[in-house]
């Protein structure tokens, strides 16, 4: 009997209300009677803060605040301030996923701004070219189509196709259906091999422009390729691109800076793990 009146009881609305009053005054309270440090209790709006509240004004509305704007926005800072201070005095900014990335945002672009503004001379970047030349090179480009036979293919199938391909036969209705392309036009290799499996590009022979070439064995089954054209790749020379390549190498060092700053900030902390091994299995 009691326990169904307290149940009744702590499903009133009224209930809730008044318990989340309580914890909401008690806030105020702690906020109220907490002592202030004397540096915490001070905010200065000096010159510097002036300048930059009016300029960024000015960048948004094309033209300074007036007087009354001026107070109005200086008035909001002081009170942004203020409620941040109280909300690190309280700890709101603990165990905050957005304000720990936000964080580690600003760390990320400090750890790394040094390289992101240095250009490299003539010889480091000639240097980082060649040495990462396949990311300046473009791919060859083909047109093909493929008859599929299926992963089970007899030698009986392979060789009534290869006889229809020879005597000039259209490949529409040779083979079995598929959701497979049954042509790509003007695709990069990359994207051959995107269609049918990595090493398909490889495995054709694209001297052989407008024959049937064949068995082909993918990770789908068995092939008869004829490729109508062919572009073959070509390195794209440095002069063509150094905005590019610049920018590469700048990422690529900014890249390392902050590992090894990263490194040089860890090495101030004694990181301890637990052992996760044994909770992963769990």
């Amino acid at each position: 009997m009691i326990k169904q009146i307290f149940s009744r009881f702590i499903r009133e609305p009224l209930v809730h209300f008044v318990l989340v009053g309580s914890v909401v005054f008690a806030t105020f309270a702690a906020l109220n009677e907490r002592p202030v440090e004397q540096d915490e209790s001070l905010i200065i709006v000096d010159e510097t803060d002036l300048a930059r509240i009016a300029e960024q004004f000015r960048a948004t509305w094309l033209r300074f605040p007036t007087q009354e704007e001026m107070a109005a926005i200086v008035e909001g800072f002081v009170n942004e301030e203020v409620l941040v201070r109280e909300a690190l005095s309280l700890g709101l900014d603990q165990d905050d996923a957005v304000i720990r990335q936000r964080l580690r945002q600003k760390m990320d672009f400090i750890t790394g701004a040094s390289s992101e503004i240095e250009a490299p001379d003539e010889n480091a970047l000639k240097a980082y070219y060649d040495a990462n030349i396949v990311n300046y090179t473009i791919d060859p480009v083909v047109t093909l189509e493929q008859i599929y036979l299926g992963p089970d293919a007899s030698n009986a199938q392979i060789t009534a196709v290869q006889d229809a391909v020879r005597n000039s036969q259209p490949p529409e209705g040779l083979g079995v259906p598929t959701l497979l392309p049954t042509r790509l036009e003007g695709t990069s290799s990359v994207d051959v091999d995107r269609s049918f499996g990595i090493g398909f590009y490889e495995a054709l022979d694209v001297s052989l422009l407008g024959q049937w070439q064949g068995p082909i064995v993918s990770s789908f089954g068995v092939h008869f390729v004829r490729v109508e054209s062919f572009e073959p790749g070509e390195t794209v020379p440095l002069d063509a691109i150094e905005e590019r390549v610049i920018r590469d190498w700048q990422f690529q060092n900014t890249q390392a800076e902050k590992a090894q700053n990263i490194q040089s900030l860890r090495a101030r902390y004694d990181v301890q793990i637990a052992d996760y091994g044994t909770m992963l299995l769990q």
